[in-house]
């Protein structure tokens, strides 16, 4: 799965590159994709599939209050 993850990854930076004619190289999906498997172009995608490591992001860091909680803190902050 990894690697499904990577390749969409990889196509979707290699056509937002060529709509924005940032592909300076003007190589091919192929030749790019190759680049980005052996790790010589693209090594940050290796890394974005990761969640955010804050409270609010990670599951078992962060627990929501329940309503009837969230009723008690808004009465007590009105009196």
């Amino acid at each position: 799965m990894k690697a499904v993850h990577l390749k969409r990854r990889a196509r979707n930076y290699y056509d937002y590159s060529n709509s924005m004619s940032i592909n300076y190289d003007n190589k091919c999906w192929a030749d790019y994709f190759k680049e980005v498997e052996a790790g010589e172009s693209g090594i940050w995608m290796r890394h974005t599939g990761t969640v955010c490591s804050c409270s609010m992001c990670s599951y078992y860091k962060y627990t929501r209050p329940t309503a009837e909680e969230v009723r008690v803190i808004i009465k007590e902050q009105l009196e």
